[in-house]
């Protein structure tokens, strides 16, 4: 099949006037090369798409049944031309990321080709904590965000996730302590410590850690939640304290801390791109297919829950 645009365009026109002069008009063509159009369409359909008579063109029941798709073909046509005007211009891909989690290595290789790719877009970041970053997504003040999926559960009818990268939750210590010696402990382990977790970034980390200490019987105590990452590294790095955390230190910035990784079955979760079902930012899908490439994830399958 050869269907152009024009003809689809000529076919839609014909349909809405219910008159060839005045289709014909509309789409900047003499009479003739309108005819020649409309024919062509209909003999590469094999169809008759019209009931003509000398007061009124009707569509017949096939011009109905393609009418409906047509209409479909120009609205994706006319997208895709708007999306690539957008990016020929400069379009902004808003993006936000937690920093528990970096920006991730592999974020950063991703937006790195964005530049590279599609010089035309303008990458912005933003960063927040994962309850903070889905409800600017909802908002649609951001395009984009890479959170924890257990943060979008509620959100799921408006927001939509491709899962990038296992989540992996660690005891953050000072490197006096007898467990930094571990390669990995587990929340037995962890009896009679005093646990330190953020106050309102991390709600999640904080009640799935406890139910699972309390249903594996592990007595320890917990000192008053700390305000922000900022906060809790310090209190780890001056005090006989541990904190949960998905924070695990990945520049080094901190020599007299390690963080342990806690082998535990309370979070089985992994961290994820989340974006509205509506989202029409021509940017984001090559973003996506980028991620694709350069994700944990996008090489290997993982079961959400």
């Amino acid at each position: 099949m050869s269907i152009n645009i024009q003809a689809l365009r000529a076919f839609q026109a014909v349909a809405g006037t219910g008159n060839f002069t005045r289709a014909a008009e509309q789409c900047y063509l003499s009479q003739p090369a309108f005819s020649r159009l409309i024919a062509s369409l209909e003999k590469e359909l094999g169809v008759k798409l019209f009931h003509r008579s000398t007061r009124r063109v009707e569509l017949t029941e096939e011009g109905k049944i393609c009418l409906v798709r047509t209409k479909q073909i120009l609205s994706a046509y006319d997208l895709m031309l708007s999306d690539l005007e957008r990016m020929r211009n400069g379009q902004e891909l808003r993006v936000g990321f937690n920093p528990l989690s970096g920006p991730p290595e592999f974020l950063v290789r991703a937006l790195r080709r964005m530049g590279e790719e599609y010089p035309g877009t303008q990458v912005n970041l933003v960063r927040a904590y994962s309850y903070d970053l889905v409800s600017k997504v909802k908002a649609g003040e951001l395009d984009c965000a890479l959170v924890s999926a257990a943060y979008i559960e509620d959100a799921e009818e408006a927001l939509e996730q491709k899962a990038l990268q296992r989540i992996h939750t660690y005891a953050l210590m000072h490197r006096s302590l007898g467990l930094a010696e571990r390669s990995e402990i587990s929340m037995e382990e962890l009896s009679g410590s005093t646990l330190i977790f953020m106050k309102n970034s991390a709600p999640l980390t904080r009640r799935s850690a406890l139910k699972k200490l309390e249903e594996l019987g592990v007595p320890v105590r917990e000192d008053p939640p700390a305000d922000d990452l900022e906060e809790l590294v310090l209190r780890v790095r001056l005090g006989n304290v541990i904190g949960i955390t998905s924070f695990s230190d990945p520049n080094g910035q901190y020599k007299d801390l390690t963080a342990v990784p806690l082998r535990q079955s309370w979070n089985r979760s992994c961290r994820v791109l989340a974006w509205r079902r509506d989202c029409r930012n021509p940017a984001l899908p090559l973003l996506q297919e980028i991620l694709d490439q350069e994700a944990p994830l996008g090489r290997e399958e993982i079961a959400l829950s």
